[in-house]
């Protein structure tokens, strides 16, 4: 008796992390177990990711893999949330936030091991005025650089360090009231992230005892340090000791509601926008399946 194959398929973002993904595609037809029946396809526009996943997922396919940075697991994982589809991850980007902060390894060799061998978990995801993200949101001086990163004419490591010294200097505090488990908080910030996951990408951990699965979220306030500080900020975000700094302080919760002044910046998974001066945020607790190690 012949065992029917899983369907699964590879939605590939063409311009994220180019050698990486052309090296990805080659392991795919390589490395894949047999006992899948595969399909690859590129996406050709921002936001299409999500339109291929609710097509294969009407054809009858169980697994859907994002193959790219991750504006590209977004798009994949807003699609999978709430359904009975696996979605797995093969890191090509630059941060890869969520695929870090799951243990699923940067070399794709490894990661199609975990696509093989098919082991399977919920995560939850956070909502910001019905905007969706799977690792972090927030608003204030990141948001503000994320927003004039987009905008710059140029791109690259250069540009972002202008930008972020330049606003450093001209940024004050907002005044901020949060709403959190029943308490009501007024803080003066540099800028507040809301965490699903522990880190915003490339290893930068905002939030490190964050856990995506036990349907809360930590909302990190960080008070401006001088700049002199900021190496040493720099250095405990990247080993995990950001909670030791007297400019940060942390609190747990399922949902809250942030006001500011007036409507400004935000920023969800690394995507730059704006939102109105009230901000709903939540956590939708395990709403994707996804392959990890």
């Amino acid at each position: 008796m012949v065992t029917e194959k899983e369907k699964i398929v590879f939605i590939v973002n063409p311009v994220s992390g180019t050698g990486k993904r052309d090296k990805a595609l080659k392991i795919i037809r390589e490395k894949l177990s047999d006992r899948y029946n595969y399909k690859i396809v590129t996406t050709k526009f921002a936001g299409e990711a999500t339109e291929i996943v609710n097509a294969y997922h009407k054809q009858g396919y169980t697994k859907v893999i994002a193959v790219g940075g991750d504006g590209t697991v977004n798009e994949v994982a807003k699609a999978v949330a709430g359904t009975a589809l696996e979605m797995g991850i093969l890191p090509t980007g630059s941060g890869n936030g969520l695929a870090r902060h799951l243990g699923i390894p940067m070399n794709i060799t490894k990661a199609i091991k975990v696509i093989n061998n098919g082991n399977v978990i919920n995560i939850d995801n956070g909502v910001i005025n019905n905007h969706v993200f799977f690792c972090t949101s927030g608003v204030g001086f990141d948001a503000l650089i994320g927003n004039r990163f987009a905008e710059a004419s140029t791109r690259g490591l250069s540009t972002y360090a202008k930008i972020t010294t330049k606003e450093y200097f001209a940024f004050r505090e907002q005044q901020y009231t949060i709403v959190a488990n029943g308490e009501t908080l007024e803080r003066s910030a540099f800028m507040v992230t809301f965490a699903n996951a522990s880190q915003y990408g490339n290893n930068a951990f905002i939030a490190p005892q964050a856990n995506a699965s036990d349907g809360m979220m930590d909302i990190v306030i960080v008070k401006k340090f001088p700049l002199y500080i900021a190496p040493i900020f720099a250095v405990r975000m990247f080993t995990k000791l950001i909670n030791g700094s007297k400019y940060v302080e942390t609190i747990r919760a399922k949902e809250a509601i942030l006001y500011r002044k007036e409507a400004g910046y935000v920023h969800y998974d690394g995507e730059p926008g704006s939102m109105g001066a009230e901000l709903k945020v939540s956590i939708v607790h395990a709403s994707v399946r996804i392959m990890v190690p």
